[in-house]
């Protein structure tokens, strides 16, 4: 199996570390199925650069992420649904703000912040991410190119690359409807973080492949996807924020949830 890109690598230990508080040496390597020396290799090169600290217990290595890396840690963009949801857990708790999971009208918010005069409702879904990084984005246009040319449909494909970006756009779509419709039926202030980028940003031509794919596979909720999440987006009510992990940090993820909270 290749190695994952050094700086993946280096995001994958930082927020293990985040998330952790602190982690053993031995538990980081079982953690991210990484070899020995090659963890060895990232350690000494994040402790060069301040973004970790490490101290010395009887006989372990207990590693701990400094501020440099809590810092560089916020500023990346596309994380998962997962790592967005414990990192809010953990500010929240941080900030001593109390909050409960709820489910109302059918959907299931991962958050629910009862105010003295208001209530906020967070609920963050899977989108479609267009990777970042320029390898990535290429991969997912030679997925995409691979199974226009082939001609079949998508269920006598084998790659689970492709189910993803079916089901994730049919749910994006589904989903930011429904939530929508919830938020024009109530005075609660509701927060939708998805797990992906905004359509106005997605390259023309995987929005064209999307659509190919779509008419091939006879799904047709699939053509002009991306018009039509823009469509939706265009109209949502005053009381409904929809933030795209994609285009932004979770540092700007939490600030504007924060912000949220202490608007009077």
């Amino acid at each position: 199996m290749p190695r994952k890109p050094r700086e993946k690598r280096i995001r994958e230990i930082l927020m293990c570390m985040y998330l952790q508080g602190s982690i053993t040496r031995k538990k980081l390597q079982n953690y991210l199925k990484i070899s020995k020396s090659w963890l060895s290799e990232l350690v000494k090169e994040l402790r060069n650069r301040g973004l970790i600290s490490i101290e010395k217990r009887n006989r372990h290595e207990i590693l701990y992420i400094t501020e440099e890396g809590q810092e560089l840690l916020s500023r990346q963009k596309g994380s998962s649904q997962t790592t967005i949801i414990k990192i809010i857990e953990r500010e929240l708790r941080k900030a001593g703000i109390d909050f409960e999971k709820a489910n109302l009208n059918g959907i299931d918010f991962n958050f629910k912040i009862a105010l003295e005069r208001r209530t906020i409702l967070i609920k963050i879904i899977e989108g479609f991410m267009i990777p970042n990084a320029p390898e990535d984005l290429e991969e997912l246009r030679s997925v995409l190119n691979l199974i226009l040319s082939s001609k079949k449909r998508t269920q006598e494909i084998e790659t689970s690359k492709i189910e993803i970006i079916l089901s994730r756009l049919v749910d994006q779509k589904g989903l930011l409807s429904r939530i929508i419709n919830f938020a024009e039926r109530t005075d609660d202030t509701v927060i939708l973080i998805i797990c992906g980028t905004n359509p106005k940003n997605w390259p023309e031509d995987i929005s064209q492949k999307i659509n190919e794919l779509g008419k091939i596979c006879r799904r047709f909720i699939l053509v002009h996807a991306k018009e039509s999440l823009i469509s939706l987006l265009n109209q949502i009510p005053r009381n409904l924020t929809i933030v795209h992990s994609g285009d932004v940090s979770i540092r700007e993820i939490i600030d504007k949830i924060f912000k949220t909270i202490e608007v009077k």
